[in-house]
């Protein structure tokens, strides 16, 4: 299904193909000024958004029981870690801790909840594992 302006939420990955006009879908406020969140998926602990930073954010300090991955698609993010350019992919694994920022402004894709060590994230993970073997 395409959606232009919405956002599909509260469905298991596989149960049916989505689609969301993100250029013409609303940014939401986020939780900190200058951060902007365009939700994507949301199903039991697992989360998906486009999240925007204005030039010199700067997040809380957080933690991700679930684990977290980001692709940069623009400018560059940064956390105490390092500093990610347009194109980088991160993983911070279950329990991790960071401050994320950024000075020049950027736009993430990230997914956070879904790296679980046990219970249904775990087969979620080995799942796309399995998927992704298929592709070397």
């Amino acid at each position: 299904m395409y959606y232009p302006g919405k956002t599909v939420a509260n469905a298991p990955w596989g149960s049916a193909t989505s689609a969301i006009a993100t250029t013409e879908t609303a940014w939401l406020p986020g939780t900190v000024p200058g951060l902007q969140v365009m939700p994507l998926h949301q199903y039991g602990t697992e989360q998906v958004a486009l999240v925007k930073w204005q030039p010199g954010t700067q997040f809380l300090r957080h933690r991700h029981p679930g684990g977290e991955e980001i692709f940069v698609l623009e400018g560059v993010f940064a956390d105490e870690l390092g500093t990610y350019p347009q194109g980088t992919w991160l993983r911070n694994p279950p329990g991790s801790v960071h401050t994320p920022y950024s000075d020049r402004g950027c736009v993430i894709y990230v997914k956070t909840g879904h790296l679980l060590t046990s219970g249904a994230g775990a087969v979620h993970h080995a799942q796309l594992s399995n998927s992704l073997n298929l592709l070397n």
